[in-house]
């Protein structure tokens, strides 16, 4: 009893099946790469600076400048601390300056 009732069974599931052969064994389907992420942009290395293209020595902001304390490029952003705790934004430019100078904020000159 207990085989005809298997048998049964599986003529029903072949009947009851699709006919078009999606229960057959199939090849194995490659894993799709999942797209980079959108969230960050990918790092791209400095551009070199031109062999005549001096390096930055000032940050000038609208008020004035002061010395850089580290090599950057023009252009590059930076900032002029005003004591007790003032931050001027600016940008990294090239200026042949004499020393003594003050090393916050020096006037521009006209």
């Amino acid at each position: 009893m207990i085989r005809i009732l298997a048998v049964a069974l599986v003529a029903a599931a072949v009947l009851l099946h699709p006919g078009d052969g999606s229960w057959a064994q199939t090849p194995p389907q490659p894993t799709p790469t999942p797209p980079p992420s959108s969230g960050t942009a990918p790092l791209r290395p400095p551009r070199p600076r031109p062999p005549d293209t001096p390096m930055a020595t000032i940050c000038s902001t609208p008020e004035g400048w002061c010395p850089l304390k580290a090599v950057a490029m023009p252009g590059t952003p930076c900032e002029c601390f005003l004591p007790p705790d003032i931050r001027l934004p600016g940008v990294a430019r090239f200026f042949l300056y004499e020393e003594p100078v003050s090393p916050y904020l020096n006037p521009h000159r006209n």
